[in-house]
């Protein structure tokens, strides 16, 4: 009588699973350091983020709108359409890690060091960079919020007929 064989299953990668260090869906896997997990707790896990926007040119250039051509002559029109899913928890922890170095973004997301050069703008973002471009700045000294607060708002001094106007009220409910 033969024996059953057995088979012997096969490991998808071949690697040792205890040498894989892996990075849970936590807090605790995207950050090592438990002051900036604390930070990240307290200002930015519960941050809104603004929803992920594009748009279709086709359809506005079929509707004879011209700035669909001013946005393909400069050259990006590839990062305003494009499309798919995001990570709310990666893009805080994205921009919580995010700095200004050289004049160059760097970050750090589950451990993978990112650094966005110009030629990651050129290559995977498909932005042109232009020979007379500025590197970042570092800081934004002049910058004052009250300042530009201030300017969005409505001059006092201006008048404002609008206010005044009744819409589709009939005579009688306007005198009243």
């Amino acid at each position: 009588m033969a024996e059953p064989s057995r088979r012997r299953r096969r490991r998808a990668s071949g690697v040792s699973e205890s040498n894989v260090r892996r990075r849970d869906a936590t807090i605790e896997g995207w950050l090592s350091d438990e002051q900036d997990q604390q930070s990240f707790s307290q200002f930015w896990k519960e941050r809104k983020l603004i929803k992920q926007k594009f748009i279709d040119l086709a359809l506005y250039t079929s509707y004879n709108f011209s700035f669909p051509n001013l946005i393909i002559e400069q050259g990006v029109q590839h990062i305003m359409e494009l499309r798919g899913r995001y990570y709310p928890d990666l893009v805080r922890i994205f921009y919580f890690n995010l700095k200004v170095c050289d004049g160059f973004f760097q970050t750090r997301v589950k451990g993978v060091d990112i650094v966005l050069d110009n030629d990651i703008w050129t290559n995977v973002a498909k932005v042109p960079i232009l020979e007379n471009s500025q590197l970042v700045p570092n800081d934004f000294a002049q910058f004052n919020k009250i300042t530009v607060y201030q300017s969005f708002l409505r001059n006092p001094r201006q008048h404002n007929a609008r206010l005044f106007l009744a819409g589709g009220l009939k005579m009688e409910e306007r005198l009243l």
